[in-house]
């Protein structure tokens, strides 16, 4: 069975993130697993080194001429109008370009990313079937803050009715799926829940050494109330400022706030509002920026007590990742944190500053308390694994598989066929944009370097002629050839 797995959220701000982590790690323990399957992965060309990158990273698991990129357009984000015309055009050629792989699944490892080609078309268009993993619906649950503008909630709104088309929805959390379910009226039966696991060190591969830097005076300090994620408002970091700030002086003196992730000036700006607003210093937060894993870890062992007051996650992994490393954890009670954490009494409401102020105390101070959010942690941290994730996937995978209905692609006259249809959809493309002479040359040599990859690797047997693709760099010929004029 043909699994063609669509990696291009490791090419974006997103392989920075949760969901190029979560891709990763999943798509590695997939690899192991699951050697029956014939594998490939397929990326965009929008960077050469991305291929490099991704070869090595899954070194050894997957042959490296297994991981093909396909050429398309640039410039294809929509939240510029300008782009439209490109973004349709890169997604026609994803598609031809997977059709022509002759695949039995290809499974999407991210649909929601601004910067790359991911489309879903409907079933009567494929010949495969088509999965999804979906993290959330936040933008669709707070449309004020994410779909701030006509045009990102028109892109937003064409990737949501690609996800209606999928045949398979795998979903992160049990919250997800039911949120997938109620808010977008998806058939339970075709959302499957795979649940996460933690991104996880060896012990091996941290030393006293590295937990003795982090405890030092003067670079993070150690016993901390510890935040590990992003700074939007949606992480509510604003109300664990608040409550932090009606910790007794000395108690914030020997617990400070360590916050743990990129934040720009923007957020860092209301952030110090916040504090001072609540009568703190600037120097009672302290910011760290981006740290390495190991040093992540060092600050998970370290804390006193981890702290993470979202109001919206699709799972919620520094939570589980801090009970994983032996940390007192408390967390918002909503969404996907409910089912990560498990304790009623280590989930309080993130809109309640003074409640969310009294269990900060309590989870400094109360020994027994630490005690049972600790043991809790233990038992939570065990249910998630990458390896249980994977069985899951692969479970859903082989089972949406036995229904395949792949149309293999044989012969010459069917390759010439295909890429006719494709002109003819190119032609058909409806927006306020319209190609440019240079767009149309990046068309054709996009063409072209497409048709030489499936040559390459699918059609050894039966190459097509030139004629099937146009091939021509005048830009002229190519809008007579697409749109049957000069």
């Amino acid at each position: 069975m043909r699994l063609v797995i669509d990696l291009q959220s490791m090419q974006t701000w997103s392989r920075f993130r949760g969901i190029g982590r979560y891709a990763a790690s999943l798509v590695k323990v997939l690899l192991q697993q699951a050697r029956d399957f014939d594998y490939w992965i397929v990326l965009n060309d929008q960077d050469d080194r991305d291929l490099v990158r991704i070869r090595e990273l899954f070194a050894g698991l997957i042959p490296p001429e297994k991981v093909v990129s396909f050429a398309a357009p640039h410039a294809v984000n929509e939240a510029f109008s300008d782009n439209e015309w490109r973004a349709r055009a890169a997604e026609l050629l994803r598609s031809h370009f997977l059709a022509e792989m002759s695949p039995d699944i290809v499974l999407t490892a991210s649909l929601f990313e601004p910067e790359s080609v991911v489309s879903v078309e409907p079933p009567s268009n494929r010949h495969y079937k088509s999965v999804v993993i979906l993290y959330d619906l936040i933008p669709l649950a707070e449309p004020k803050v994410y779909l701030p503008n006509p045009v990102v909630r028109q892109w937003y709104g064409r990737k949501l009715e690609s996800l209606r088309h999928a045949d398979l929805v795998l979903t992160i959390s049990d919250y997800s799926k039911r949120d997938a379910v109620a808010r977008l009226g998806l058939d339970p039966d075709r959302c499957v829940n795979i649940s996460a696991a933690a991104d996880l060190f060896t012990p091996e591969r941290l030393t006293s050494s590295s937990l003795d830097n982090h405890r030092s005076p003067g670079v993070i300090p150690k016993n901390s109330v510890l935040y590990v994620g992003g700074f939007d408002v949606r992480k509510n970091v604003d109300k664990l400022v608040a409550a932090y700030s009606r910790l007794p002086l000395a108690m914030r003196r020997s617990y400070p706030l360590v916050l743990v992730g990129k934040i720009g000036d923007v957020n860092r700006h209301r952030l110090m509002r916040v504090a001072k607003k609540s009568g703190l210093a600037a120097d009672d937060l302290h910011c760290t920026g981006f740290v390495s894993d190991e040093s992540l870890v060092a600050l998970y062992r370290s804390c006193r007590l981890f702290v993470f007051p979202s109001s919206h996650e699709g799972f919620g992994l520094p939570p589980l990742e801090a009970m994983h490393y032996g940390a007192a954890v408390i967390a918002a009670a909503r969404t996907s944190l409910i089912e990560v954490v498990g304790s009623t009494e280590a989930l309080f409401d993130p809109d309640d500053v003074a409640a969310l102020a009294t269990l900060l105390n309590r989870g400094l101070t109360d020994d027994q308390f630490r005690a049972r959010l600790i043991a809790n942690g233990s038992i939570q941290a065990a249910k998630f694994s990458w390896s249980a994730t994977a069985q899951k996937a692969l479970h859903a995978l082989t089972a949406l598989g036995a229904q395949s209905t792949t149309e293999k692609v044989d012969t010459v006259d069917d390759k010439q066929s295909s890429y006719t249809r494709l002109i003819s959809a190119l032609a058909a493309i409806n927006t306020n944009s319209r190609p440019t002479d240079s767009d149309l040359v990046v068309l054709a040599k996009s063409i072209a370097v497409n048709m030489n990859v499936l040559n390459d690797h699918f059609f050894a047997d039966a190459r097509p002629t030139e004629n099937t693709a146009p091939l021509e760099s005048s830009p002229a010929v190519l809008r007579r050839r697409i749109y049957g004029k000069s």
